[in-house]
Order: structure tokens, then sequence, then C-alpha cells
């Protein structure tokens, strides 16, 4: 039987700080925890080398996306995505409403207004959203209607419509997408 041996151990957060999940994205370690906060840590020491505090209103989920992209969903109804390089916000979905809107926003324009790049028009409340690939953007609605859009355009350039029949399925979990195996739906 092998034993295992701790090899590092992480500076302590505040005593009332949970972390919620720590992931490998590209070379890095990256974790969210309960004081909102995104942190990048060295997998060899656990020492913290970077975070971005305020992430969002009640972080609750992180994902890794391209090898480089962190991508973050809270409470608050947003979808970010942060460059690990530059640990700074590339871009923000607005997702999870019941109006079936998804929002696209440049968040390196400071006026909310003028950030607004586009808006999909789903036409039925968001369960998921998000990146497929730098220009395509899926939405799955509560009623598992899914639909893919193009950066650019605000209709879909491939409606697949209600998914449980086509899966044989009573609801999608969740749409994952890696370099290596695509897109995968979970259902």
């Amino acid at each position: 039987m092998k034993t295992a041996r701790c090899v590092a151990i992480s500076a302590s957060l505040n005593p009332d700080t949970y972390i919620y999940k720590i992931l490998p994205i590209s070379t890095d370690l990256v974790s969210i925890s309960s004081d909102d906060c995104l942190r990048v840590l060295d997998p060899l020491t656990l020492e913290v080398y970077g975070s971005v505090h305020g992430i969002h209103d009640g972080v609750t989920c992180l994902s890794g996306f391209r090898d480089r992209l962190g991508m973050t969903a809270g409470r608050d109804g947003l979808v970010k995505c942060f460059d690990l390089r530059t640990r700074s916000t590339a871009f923000e979905l607005s997702e999870g409403s019941t109006d079936g809107l998804v929002n696209l926003f440049d968040t390196s324009v400071t006026d909310e207004d003028d950030a607004l790049i586009q808006v999909f028009n789903h036409g039925s409340s968001i369960s998921h959203s998000g990146f497929l690939s730098d220009h395509e953007i899926y939405a799955l609605s509560h009623d598992e209607i899914f639909s893919i859009y193009g950066a650019e355009a605000p209709i879909p350039t491939c409606a697949l419509g209600d998914l449980r029949p086509h899966l044989k399925c009573e609801y999608v979990v969740d749409l994952i997408s890696s370099d290596s195996t695509g897109p995968v739906l979970g259902a």
C-alpha cells in the first residue's frame, strides 16, 4: 500500500473563509473561495502569487477554458472569464436570467452601456451559457432548448431546439468543452 505525504501547505486564509474549488489551469492552480476571491497558486509550493478580489457577489463555481482562461459564475447571475496570464477579466457573460437574454460585454470599456457588444435573445429562461470557441457562444435554457450563436450575430447559427428527445433524457446538466474532446453535453 502506498502512503501519501504532504509536500506543501498553503498560507491560511481568514478563519471564516472556505475554499470552494481548486483547479489546475495551464501550469497553475486556481482557486475560488467564500471571500469572493480568485487566487492563482504555484502548484509546487502552494504560494499565492496572484489574486482578484470581489470577482462576484457570491462566487459559486470555477472551470477552465482553453488552457489559460478561468471561468467563474456567481449568485449575481454573471459568468466571468479571467485571462490567467494577466489575471484580469477578459470578458463577462450575463446569464441565468428569466428574460432569456445572454449579454456579451467588453470589460475593458468602463461605461456599461458602451461595453455591451451583443445581446442574444434565446427566447427562454437561461440555465447555462458559455463559450465554445473564441467566436461561438452557446445557450441552454431551463426547458432544455439549445442554440449556438456567433459572437457578432444576434441570431443562432445552429438552433437544435429541445435536446431531451434527441438525447433521450429528462434534463441536460451542462456543456463542457476542451481542446482535446470538443464540446460534451451532460444529460
